[in-house]
């Protein structure tokens, strides 16, 4: 089994540009573990993220991050302490593509 993701207490909040976005968020099951993505806003780091996370027995835990700087502007795939699938980083990355970053009014 794998090992649960340490719990984050980066200062984020969830971000959703629209509902056509949000319907295009992951939200499937692999290997016995529900896997799920979340938009969120990071003031501290100056960037979006799209953050995965994994769903065990009722346990949530983020276990990946696709985070875009606007800073600097660059891309960064974060992992905590936990093996991801190949699979599920392949979505994540296109998922990400599709929805971050944010675009300039």
């Amino acid at each position: 089994m794998a090992v649960i993701g340490q719990k984050r207490t980066v200062a984020s909040i969830a971000y959703s540009r629209d509902r056509t976005r949000q319907t295009e968020a992951m939200d499937r099951e692999h290997k016995g573990a529900r896997y799920t993505t979340l938009m969120v806003s990071d003031i501290q780091r100056d960037g979006m993220g799209l953050e995965l996370h994994w769903t065990v027995g009722g346990q949530d835990s983020v276990v990946a991050e696709i985070f875009f700087s606007d800073s600097e502007p660059s891309w960064t795939l974060n992992t905590f302490d936990c093996d991801v699938p190949l699979e599920l980083v392949e979505e994540l990355i296109a998922e990400a593509k599709r929805r971050l970053p944010p675009t300039m009014a």
